[in-house]
């Protein structure tokens, strides 16, 4: 997976300009992406484009939580009431279809493959 590639979708799906930010983004959900792959290298590359844009959607993801941290929720004055954009629940949804697509790639994390003791 190239980073650039990463970050240019990243661009598209954050509509964001500040390219440290999506670039550190880009490479640590590039490194998480790798780091579950369980593939041959053929399949990696026959995936590439499915494997950036999961990549792309876990670094928005990323994004989005960081924007929700430094902004309010809601803002009130007087009768008037803001909620802002839960752009992280949308994200989140994104990156799961994503992620999905490319699932016959990666290691599950959350599956538990170990037996159970009887407890009768």
């Amino acid at each position: 997976m190239e980073i650039r590639n990463v970050l240019e979708r990243l661009k598209l799906l954050t509509n964001d300009d500040r390219e440290d930010l999506l670039l550190m983004l880009s490479g640590d959900a590039v490194q998480r992406l790798k780091a579950r792959l369980c593939c041959t290298e053929e399949e990696e590359n026959a995936q590439e484009e499915a494997l950036c844009a999961a990549a792309a959607a876990q670094a928005a993801y990323q994004f989005w939580l960081l924007e929700e941290a430094a902004s309010p929720k809601s803002l009130t004055a007087g009768e008037v009431r803001a909620e802002f954009d839960k752009g992280s629940e949308r994200a989140l949804t994104y990156a799961k279809q994503c992620e999905r697509a490319v699932s016959g790639l990666l290691r599950d994390e959350d599956f538990y493959f170990g037996a159970t003791e009887d407890t009768v």
